[in-house]
């Protein structure tokens, strides 16, 4: 079955430019639903995008090929919107994950992580950095490789890679069955996650979303 997803109603159907990283835990359950063979996603509505939406996008996309031997058609794409994911330094992604006409790539994607190319098949991993007026937002992810590596210890590699004990904001990983969310904060010690029990994909990936206050 085809589905076109305009993300503008209810469900799966959400614009991207409104998914922004304050409210990143509401959206696990649309961007992590059921995947259906042949998706597309349509931009024809799209305004504006962010790094967050496009990186839900992609991972869903690399689950869905993982799953289906399929990316997710990405249609509708008018010029603002291919400049737009091209100023993200998304473009080499966005062609690489998506199914699309390919996007002109003026910025360089940021740099991965050292440990991150570790843990995640190198074509099938991806990294944006995004700098907003007072805060930074990180996010990744990918397809495991066959060494699996678990979510504590995940937890670990990316407070330590990014420097977060000191930081306020939040901490957002996903996993195929599971959901963390953590309150940056210095003052808290103790480390205590929101933890939500998911559908489980028989895909084994990684995805994370971190946000911190300047």
């Amino acid at each position: 079955m085809s589905q076109t997803l305009n993300f503008v109603q209810e469900k799966k159907m959400m614009n991207l430019e409104y998914i922004h990283s304050e409210n990143i835990y509401s959206h696990d359950n649309i961007f992590f639903s059921e995947i259906d063979k042949n998706e597309s996603w349509s931009f024809l509505l799209q305004q504006d995008l962010t790094s967050t939406g496009l990186a839900f996008l992609f991972i869903r996309s690399l689950i869905a090929n993982e799953l289906f031997g399929q990316k997710i058609q990405a249609i509708d794409i008018n010029q603002s919107i291919k400049a737009r994911i091209a100023k993200l330094g998304s473009a080499l992604f966005f062609n690489q994950f998506m199914e699309t006409s390919p996007i002109l790539a003026l910025a360089a994607p940021e740099e991965m992580p050292g440990f991150i190319t570790n843990l995640f098949f190198e074509e099938k991993t991806f990294h944006l950095k995004e700098e907003e007026k007072k805060s930074t937002v990180l996010t990744g992810g990918g397809i495991l490789k066959e060494k699996k590596t678990n979510a504590h210890e995940m937890v670990e590699k990316l407070f330590s890679e990014f420097g977060l004990r000191d930081e306020t904001g939040h901490f957002f990983l996903r996993t195929k069955s599971n959901s963390y969310l953590y309150l940056l904060n210095p003052a808290n010690k103790s480390k205590t996650f929101y933890i939500q029990q998911k559908n489980t994909f028989s895909v084994d990936f990684q995805f994370y979303h971190i946000k911190t206050y300047s």
